[in-house]
């Protein structure tokens, strides 16, 4: 199950994100850079992940928590004033993919 989850993450990150790392045209603003080259090396790490899932399980914690922080503070008041945008929606969808998925493990 562990191993789907990285397998998840590698394919949703190259479909979204790395695109964009490779061929982006301007250069980005100082915060779009940070989140885009985090999260390609987020899904370069999860690749160990296939290989060794138990002991690259810190990396799924950690998205596990930054996405709770995430859904708290930004995407509840997002869907509070009914505005969530097209990532909003994405990212809240991941979530609840990935917490399914942990949740079914035991």
């Amino acid at each position: 199950m562990l191993r789907a989850l990285y397998l998840h993450i590698i394919m949703g990150l190259g479909i979204e994100v790395w695109p964009g790392v490779i061929h982006h045209e301007k250069p980005w603003e100082l915060m779009e850079g940070v989140v885009q080259c985090m999260l390609a090396a987020f899904s370069a790490l999860s690749v160990l992940g296939l290989r060794y899932p138990l002991q690259m399980l810190p990396l799924l914690l950690w998205e596990l928590v930054w996405k709770s922080i995430w859904l708290i503070v930004v995407a509840l008041s997002l869907w509070s004033t009914n505005n969530p945008s097209r990532h909003v929606k994405l990212q809240g969808g991941f979530f609840w993919i990935f917490r399914g998925g942990l949740s079914g493990m035991g």
